[in-house]
């Protein structure tokens, strides 16, 4: 069976399939070109789930959100924690881990 509106094609006793714009492979991958953005990159984990790699400076299941981390909002040695959820700005929100003795979202106080 071909996946993702892919055509069997039945010669002899071969089957192979004949794949829809954006598919490759002998029974089609479910990463489609259009699947990642912001050039991310999309591998396949399984026959039927994918999942985005995203480029630096992005996150999100399809790479569209821009990673709030990358601008290093957490001071005083703070660890930056993505968290993907969109903040309303295209941009995820963050939660900074902050080293004992230090305070406040960004690690500040």
């Amino acid at each position: 069976v071909c996946l993702n509106g892919g055509t069997c094609d039945y010669n002899n006793a071969n089957i192979r399939c004949i794949c829809a714009n954006g598919f490759t492979g002998p029974r089609y991958t479910v990463c489609s070109s259009n699947t990642c953005l912001n050039g991310g990159t999309c591998r396949q984990i399984a026959v039927t789930m994918a999942e985005c790699l995203c480029a630096t400076g992005f996150t999100g299941p399809t790479c569209s959100l821009r990673d709030s981390c990358v601008n290093f909002p957490c001071k005083n040695g703070g660890a930056c924690t993505t968290l993907l959820t969109n903040t309303g700005t295209n941009w995820s929100a963050y939660r900074c881990v902050c080293p004992p003795g230090i305070y406040g979202q960004n690690c500040d106080t």
